[in-house]
């Protein structure tokens, strides 16, 4: 218990010392790699949009040069980002999953409370906030009555403005497990691009055949939920999560069942997976499934592949 009360103590200060370095961008410091990636795909898909747009407006070729120069350079960038050191809190949290040889529910379970304790007091105040500019800006639609040109357009703008920076402030806040993963995850993609391009990765790299190990144990024998789809463009989990899942299924190749559920939003899909399976799914009070999850099990000879959606209808 000592033990694990330091482990926790030690992440919360790391993580402590990443906010006050990051002003704010709290991701773009613990977990630039997926970051880098996640900012690419957003620009990729901006650059599809021109690519489809009607060619007679005339600033499209301007448009479409700019964006493919910032493609060019994140990409750059993103490369860059492997020279660098991995940041604290997930070089901390790599040393630990590795540290054990074999991962525990006790690990996951200190993990996950540890990140939950630290998040909790920053995103109540950003939750109820958010829930603020909603009623407001329902109220301002209601008296704007569908006429977006009325004496109503700005403030529902300026309000629509504040929700914004206030989902991207809970997003920024929003570290957790997955969150680990996806870096290691996508530091493993990355040096495996590189090394295909015949460019050294470095040394400082943890060993990417023992965390997919490590992350095969935390998927089928913890159980622990896995994110097939994420950020914002949703984008599928890359090469690191495929050969994961194909171990697996070299492992354990038992007749395969998916099983899945859809509905709208927050009417308690995840809970009702959790009830049944005993997936593991997050959930709690105000919280919306993002993305794609799924959770793997053994059932009496089968695999059972549960995915967890997310949902429809959502205000925004």
């Amino acid at each position: 218990l000592n033990l694990q009360s330091r482990r926790a103590e030690a992440m919360t200060v790391l993580l402590d010392e990443a906010e006050v370095k990051a002003k704010g961008r709290l991701r773009d410091v613990v977990f630039p790699v997926s970051e880098a990636a996640s900012q690419l795909a957003r620009l990729k898909v901006q650059e599809k949009k021109l690519l489809e747009a009607d060619a007679s407006d005339q600033d499209l070729d301007a448009k479409i040069a700019e964006l493919s120069g910032k493609l060019r350079t994140l990409e750059s960038q993103r490369r860059a980002l492997l020279a660098k050191p991995i940041s604290a809190p997930v070089r901390f949290f790599v040393d630990m999953v590795m540290g054990e040889g074999s991962l525990s529910h006790a690990t996951v379970a200190e993990l996950s409370q540890c990140l939950a304790s630290w998040r909790a007091p920053r995103l109540l105040p950003l939750a109820e906030r958010r829930r603020d500019l909603l009623d407001q800006r329902l109220h301002l639609h209601q008296e704007q009555r569908g006429q977006m040109e009325g004496p109503r357009k700005k403030e529902i703008q300026e309000v629509s403005r504040r929700l914004a920076a206030t989902e991207e402030a809970s997003e920024q806040i929003s570290v957790s497990l997955d969150s680990f993963w996806e870096e290691v995850a996508a530091i493993s993609d990355l040096s495996q691009e590189l090394q295909g391009l015949g460019l050294q990765v470095p040394q400082e790299l943890p060993d990417p055949s023992e965390l997919k190990r490590l992350f095969g144990e935390w998927a089928w024998n913890l159980n622990c939920p896995v994110q097939l789809l994420f950020g914002s463009p949703l984008q599928c989990a890359g090469q690191f999560l495929v050969e994961v899942l194909k171990e697996l299924g070299a492992e354990h190749s038992r007749e395969l069942f998916v099983i899945s559920v859809i509905g709208i939003q927050s009417s308690a899909k995840s809970t009702l997976l959790n009830y049944l399976f005993g997936c593991g799914f997050a959930t709690s009070a105000g919280r919306c499934t993002r993305g794609l999850y799924c959770s793997l099990m053994e059932s009496s000879g089968r695999t059972l592949l549960i995915l967890d959606t997310e949902g429809l209808m959502s205000l925004e």
